[in-house]
């Protein structure tokens, strides 16, 4: 039994994963209440994977060009981050040291990085669990980088990228299960990322000022929630919304 310690958050240890290894009719265990990676049965055999693949386990914090270039150092074989992602740094001018990520258990932050242009090594990401947020990068341009991403579990947040003048990097992504926000990208001229897009959870697009249409959205046919799309000054037509 491991039951109900808020604070307990690091449950990876050989005997555990090896007891988990187990069929449960000849090894019981009862787990649940605990915090980190202890959360519950499938949390720690996540966490007990993630580190026989050669990949830290919990939530991680990239605050510097040197943390993202260690990383592919340290970890050369991981593939999957069981846990937060939050990257934030004054001298981040690149996401190379990534570039082996194919899987983010949790949610992905991109978020004030005054010298970041592009997120070109997220090219592998395939799947976030949690939600992606990319706000307040004052020089990234595009978001490119999110090619092979197909499957966001929550919301997806695009906001306050001054530089920013489109959004086509998510060709391949099918679904988001929460709303998608755009808004107060003042250079964004196009949203044309969106081709592959079936179904989100809610919409809001707004106070972009040079957004003159809204073509890429040609698949979208379900959104389950609200949807807002408001203080685009230069916005024509809605087109792109023809499958609705």
């Amino acid at each position: 039994f491991i039951i109900d310690n808020p604070l307990l958050s690091v449950c990876n240890l050989p005997n555990i994963c090896a007891y988990l290894a187990n069929d449960p009719a000849t090894h019981p265990r009862t787990i649940f209440g605990n915090g980190g990676n202890c959360g519950d049965e499938a949390a720690i055999i996540a966490a007990c994977n993630a580190a026989a693949a050669g990949c830290p386990t919990g939530n991680l914090t990239f605050d510097s060009q040197a943390a993202i270039d260690q990383f592919i150092i340290d970890y050369p074989t991981c593939t999957e981050i069981t846990g937060n992602v939050t990257i934030s740094g004054e001298d981040i001018t690149n996401l190379d040291g990534l570039r082996n990520i194919t899987n983010i258990t949790g949610f992905l932050w991109i978020n004030n990085n005054q010298a970041l242009t592009n997120i070109d090594g997220f090219a592998a990401l395939t799947t976030v669990g949690g939600w992606v947020a990319i706000s307040q990068n004052q020089a990234l341009t595009n978001i490119d980088g999110f090619a092979a991403l197909t499957t966001i579990g929550g919301l997806v947040s695009i906001n306050q990228n001054p530089a920013m003048t489109n959004i086509d990097g998510f060709a391949a992504l099918t679904a988001i299960g929460g709303t998608l926000q755009i808004n107060q990208n003042q250079a964004l001229t196009n949203i044309d990322g969106f081709a592959a897009l079936t179904t989100i959870g809610g919409l809001s697009i707004g106070d972009n000022t040079v957004l003159s249409n809204l073509n890429g959205f040609t698949a979208l046919t379900t959104i389950r929630s609200n949807v807002a799309i408001r203080q685009n000054q230069a916005l024509t037509n809605i087109n792109g919304f023809s499958a609705l």
